[in-house]
């Protein structure tokens, strides 16, 4: 039997959602709902950019790790890209940047917050509640406290 491309991309996308969707009601409905996330940056074999973000979080008493969403990174500052995603991830699934508790990047300069940056981001909307933010490539942990 003959399946369209077509219809491979739309059953592909139509399994992606229905996974992120059953990911974003258990982050809603558990008794916890804090969530860490990773970022990610990488390359394909076209030499086209991509995030991927990683979620973890805990549901019936178990931390539960999924994939939440790759995103195709254009040429505007990596920054501002990673901002509007996450900033539109929110806005779409009603999880709140509050829940977040942990931020695990690279060390690439625009993550750390040695530039303007995601991390410095995050820690401005989150300026008084405790998050930490780790490098997991160099095992650097900081640690923003609350006022």
């Amino acid at each position: 039997m003959y399946i369209s491309i077509d219809t491979v991309h739309r059953r592909i996308a139509d399994i992606s959602t229905d996974i992120l969707d059953q990911m974003i009601q258990k982050i809603k409905s558990s008794t916890l709902p804090i969530l860490s996330i990773q970022l990610d940056e990488s390359t394909d074999v076209e030499n086209r950019s991509h995030l991927f973000v990683y979620s973890r979080y805990i549901y019936d008493s178990v931390f539960k790790t999924s994939l939440s969403s790759v995103y195709f990174v254009k040429r505007l500052p990596r920054h501002v890209i990673y901002i509007r995603n996450l900033s539109s991830f929110q806005e779409i699934h009603k999880i709140f940047l509050e829940n977040i508790c942990v931020v695990c990047t690279d060390n690439a300069a625009s993550m750390l917050g040695c530039q303007p940056g995601f991390q410095s981001f995050v820690q401005s909307i989150l300026e008084n509640h405790r998050i930490s933010l780790y490098d997991y490539s160099t095992n650097i942990i900081n640690e923003n406290t609350a006022t």
